[in-house]
């Protein structure tokens, strides 16, 4: 008799365990079976974890069988499942989900189709010659067969838009000819054009070479400004690792950004890649899911659910732009693609290459204490500079009569480079924050006497708050620091803009890219693919063009407004402002002609601005990390948040009290850990899909953090009935949150 550990697929915490079955029959790890489960005897299915190795107890139930037509999760999956359930306090079902065949399609989903073969050429020749000429249908049928002796009969019947069915079967009678049924796999819709083969330029030589030459694989940073050629660099290691019989996952933050890699990858690759992301239909996505499932596709390209996808045998993941906020999950399991990853890498023994141009602080902090590995690429491929950066003061333009979003100086340099055919970006730092204001005359901002983080005003209480240990101050009816100016709003939107410069550049062709104009499917691609083949034209938009777009032809790009990232509530606000407004900087110039940012603030004496002027990468590193390590931020320190939601309000805010209760106590009579638990309070958006939301913020250093996770999931799991008020109310856990919305 053997024992198995199963994990139910079951979307509820109550039964959040492994449960024992056993059978005669012999089960794989990774198996999908079909089991009865509590009194009511629930037939439900489970996939099997672990083989249990203790006698078998003369209570345990039997698994009922296999469940038929379904895909089996490999060893690696269930490993990495377990990964992410201990390390971001997942459910066992929240973390298998993310391995499973899409909306549960199963075997039965698959797409087949008969393959039309010639047995015999003699044979269909003296058919042909015997049919009669008026016989067209017919006798083009039979010429076409004779033409193609192997072919799909869904092309067929579409190349000669006609029914073929009876004209098969007279043949098949006959054994002319015979039939094979084979499976039918999506195709892209890309088309592959012959590219003219550009060998590495040295330094992309020496990287490409030293990752080779790598014998222990540990994590590689591939640092390069913004147009070094990173992405040729890590196709010439995808050549690589294919030539050695292993697989390929190359992971980008934006659907638009996808489209703009697969067409990369399929002019360079004659293979059929494997295209994973949240625009395609559940179908789509099972269609995809099945190629890599059976080895059609080697390569896998796509938003961070492709890391989940059931390729084997995977010899490098790349991760682009792998500072981005993309990465990590918003909803449970809220994991950390690039800590998934590294696991998965382990496993396999593959490269993982983190490819930006702006690593984020903790990475790049990991490459320095040498957890990473590290390679630059300092120059730009096309030999250019990087281009020139001007700050432009928004007060000083204000004060002259200027009422625009558009400085007086950014105005002049889009009509000179619009006037040459070139092409202009604007780009708006908006990430939701619009309650963050400055003072009009001098450019403070009100920050936070605890966190240094910026305070954000409450209408309703007419107050400054922070959102990380609830400071609250009265709003101010002047500015402390120059006592003489007024504060003002931080805000602008897209359309403001399109407007403003239709106006100002009637015969410029813009572009507008934000969620209201890309909300229908191929939106994202239809407006960059446009806005690249236009001259004279201006693209208008927030984060998603700020993202690794080549764009030859752009030599000028405008920060409408800086400050909003750059003063966001928000101890990462800095390290994200820095990230975007190099990014989108670094789309100009990338051509021949050389490049022009112009960023427009309120407040022009933050540093940031500073590093942004110079490109200096490292420079704004040291100073952020000192910060870091003084505030015991990431990746000193560490941030928990709890965050409570419920339909209503009170029973919300109860939860909240209990569930900081419970944790002060457990903490306090079992484990004494360091920790700094602050009330629970309001978040910053009180209320989504009709569901108020309170938080509980604990600060942990790094010793005690696994000892502090185990604790919390303890506490929502095993004391759930005690400190939950109602079964209606959801907790979620974040660590190290890139928000405190």
């Amino acid at each position: 008799m053997n024992t198995y550990d199963l994990s139910l697929m079951q979307n509820s915490k109550y039964i959040d365990n492994l449960y024992t079955y056993k059978s005669e029959e012999e089960f794989d790890i990774g198996d999908i079976v079909l089991v009865d489960f509590g009194m009511g005897k629930k037939i439900v299915e489970g996939i099997v974890v672990r083989k249990n190795h203790n006698p078998s107890n003369p209570k345990t139930k039997e698994i009922i069988s296999r469940l038929e037509n379904t895909y089996s999760l490999n060893k690696i999956q269930i490993d990495t499942a377990l990964f992410i359930r201990q390390n971001y306090m997942s459910t066992y079902y929240e973390s298998f989900k993310l391995f499973t065949s899409p909306s549960n399609y199963t075997k039965l989903s698959e797409n087949f189709d008969l393959i039309i073969k010639v047995k015999d050429e003699e044979k269909l020749e003296k058919i042909i010659e015997s049919t009669r000429k008026n016989a067209k249908t017919k006798l083009s049928f039979l010429k076409a067969l004779q033409k193609y002796p192997i072919i799909e009969r869904k092309i067929l019947s579409q190349m000669l838009d006609v029914k073929v069915d009876k004209y098969i079967k007279e043949l098949e009678e006959e054994k002319i000819i015979y039939l094979e049924k084979v499976r039918i796999y999506a195709k892209n819709n890309f088309i592959r054009e012959e590219i003219e083969e550009i060998p590495l330029n040295e330094e992309q030589s020496y990287v490409y070479n030293e990752i080779l030459s790598q014998r222990e694989k540990r994590p590689i940073l591939l640092h390069g400004v913004t147009g070094s050629g990173k992405t040729k660099v890590y196709i010439n290691l995808v050549k690589q690792v294919l030539k050695q019989g292993k697989n390929a996952v190359i992971l980008v933050p934006e659907i638009s950004l996808t489209m703009q890699t697969i067409k990369r990858f399929v002019d360079e690759f004659d293979e059929d890649i494997a295209v994973i992301h949240s625009n395609l239909t559940k179908r789509e996505k099972f269609e995809q899911w099945l190629k890599i499932k059976n080895k059609v596709s080697r390569i896998v390209i796509g938003a961070r659910s492709a890391l989940f996808s059931p390729l084997e045998d995977i010899g490098i993941i790349i991760i682009d732009e792998c500072h981005d906020d993309a990465y990590r999950s918003e909803m449970s399991p809220k994991y950390d693609t690039v800590e998934v990853a590294d696991f998965i890498a382990q496993k396999y023994d593959s490269y993982l290459i983190l490819a930006s141009a702006t690593p984020s602080i903790s990475q790049f902090y990991k490459a320095r204490e040498g957890s990473y590995d590290i390679f630059s690429l300092k120059k730009r491929a096309n030999e250019k500079p990087l281009p020139r950066v001007e700050i432009v003061n928004m007060l000083e333009d204000m004060k002259i009569g200027n009422k625009l979003e558009l400085s007086t100086k950014l105005q002049l340099e889009m009509k000179r480079e619009l006037a040459k055919g070139n092409q202009v970006i604007l780009f708006l730092n908006k990430r939701g924050y619009s309650n963050q204001l400055t003072c009009d005359n001098c450019g403070y901002v009100p920050k936070c006497e605890n966190c240094d983080i910026s305070l954000t005003y409450h209408k309703t209480t007419n107050s400054y708050k922070c959102h990380y240990c609830n400071f609250e101050t009265i709003a101010y009816r002047t500015c402390p620091q120059c006592h003489d100016g007024n504060f003002i709003y931080m805000g602008s939107g897209t359309q403001k803009i399109e407007t403003q410069v239709k106006n100002l550049f009637p015969s410029a062709e813009v572009f507008r890219m934000d969620r209201d104009t890309t909300m229908q499917k191929g939106e994202n691609e239809k407006i960059l693919t446009n806005f690249r083949n236009t001259p004279r034209s201006v693209l208008i938009g927030t984060q998603m063009i700020g993202k690794g777009h080549d764009f030859p032809n752009v030599s000028l790009v405008g920060i409408i407004n800086a400050d909003q990232g750059i003063y966001a509530p928000d101890y990462k606000a800095l390290e994200r402002s820095y990230n975007i407004l190099e990014q989108v900087g670094g789309r100009a110039g990338r051509g021949d002609e050389e490049g022009f940012v112009i960023i427009q603030t309120f407040s022009n004496t933050n540093s940031l601005l500073y590093y942004l002027k110079t490109h200096s990468y490292e420079d704004f590193y040291e100073d952020e990390i000192e910060k870091r390590k003084i505030f015991k931020y990431e990746p000193f320190g560490n941030i928990m948040r709890l965050i409570i939601s419920s339909a209503d309000d009170e029973q919300a805010q109860k939860t909240s009290y209990k569930i900081r209760d419970a944790i002060k106590f457990y903490n306090e009579t079992r484990l004494n850990l360091a920790l700094k638990i602050y009330e629970p309070s309001t978040c910053s958006i009180t209320r989504i899909d009709n569901k108020f939301r309170y938080q509980i913020v604990i600060r942990v250093d790094n010793e005690n953090l696994f000892k502090c996770k185990t604790m919390i999931n303890y506490v929502l799991t095993q004391k759930r009935k005690v400190v939950l008020t109602n079964d209606s109310i959801s907790v979620s856990v974040d660590v190290n949150p890139d928000n405190m919305l």
